[in-house]
């Protein structure tokens, strides 16, 4: 992948490896495509991604909301210290963001973030949170349970996906489990073919260029 620094002319290549591709099972739009991000060798260009984001009008942030670009730069930030991050790319944009944390026992996940934005021409990618969750689910369909703290009145968009909140007196914690992470992956199979890819090869991607 190529982007450009705001403060560097020179390009700036980063290879990671390419986990899933999402298609649509109707029509011919461009599939989503899941990378995971690789802590030795993706920082600058989390770096870099950060900075244009923190740069760009707000307008371009799917929350219009005057935290969102510290949301936004913690979420990148946390690419350094999670268990697994990876990023969405469509139509060679990058367009979203997540990062996990494994628990102890190993039998629960928790999405740490979860952030998507629009292209520079401030173009939504369409449902490009639903890629991203369709891609968690999959990845740990067999953990007990993966959990997230919604950020910016997002409890809607977890709920559509089966997460809901563990306490009635407790809300600021959802969460799905396993058997309800399966039953979404069947809605999704109706409408979406789903793609794992096994390699563990970071792909050389300087030759697509990609604005930021």
């Amino acid at each position: 992948m190529r982007v450009s620094s705001v403060n560097n002319n020179s390009p700036l290549s980063f290879g990671a490896i390419k986990v899933a591709q999402i298609s649509s099972a109707f029509n011919s739009d461009s599939p989503t495509f899941i990378y995971q991000l690789e802590k030795n060798k993706d920082y600058k260009f989390c770096r870099v991604l950060m900075d244009n984001l923190l740069q760009s009008d707000i307008a371009r942030m799917q929350v219009n909301s005057p935290n969102i670009k510290t949301f936004l730069k913690n979420a990148l930030s946390s690419f350094d210290f999670s268990d697994y991050s990876a990023i969405g790319i469509k139509n060679n944009r990058p367009f979203g963001f997540l990062s996990v944390l494994h628990s102890k026992s190993g039998n629960d996940v928790h999405l740490e973030y979860l952030a998507t934005w629009k292209t520079p021409d401030l173009i939504k990618i369409k449902n490009g949170g639903r890629d991203l969750i369709n891609f968690i689910f999959n990845k740990y369909r067999e953990k007990r349970s993966i959990n997230v703290t919604p950020a910016f009145d997002s409890e809607f968009f977890y709920y559509k996906f089966g997460f809901d909140f563990d306490s009635e007196y407790e809300r600021n914690q959802m969460s799905i489990s396993s058997d309800d992470i399966k039953k979404h992956l069947d809605i999704f199979s109706k409408n979406f073919s789903y793609k794992k890819i096994e390699s563990q090869t970071s792909e050389d991607l300087s030759k697509i260029s990609i604005l930021i």
